[in-house]
């Protein structure tokens, strides 16, 4: 988010920035899943993000919008 009020541009650091933000300030879970295949040889990771609280009202609209669309999608 800094690097929109320094530059007025929203770059993919900006956003990829609010994910470890919004679960410090607990907004958000992010819980990784791993899962294996071919005996536990082969593993792949994904993440689940989880909402714990909505966001204040003074988030930008690009901050819901992110959240709602992006992350959460269809549990928003």
């Amino acid at each position: 988010m800094a690097g929109y009020i320094i530059d007025d541009k929203l770059h993919r650091r900006d956003l990829t920035a609010l994910i470890p933000y919004w679960g410090a300030a607990g907004y958000l879970q992010v819980k990784e899943l791993e899962t294996s295949a071919l005996f536990g040889i082969i593993k792949s990771k994904d993440y689940e993000f989880t909402k714990l609280k909505e966001l204040p009202e003074n988030a930008m609209a690009f901050e819901k919008h992110y959240l709602k669309e992006y992350l959460l999608q269809a549990q928003w």
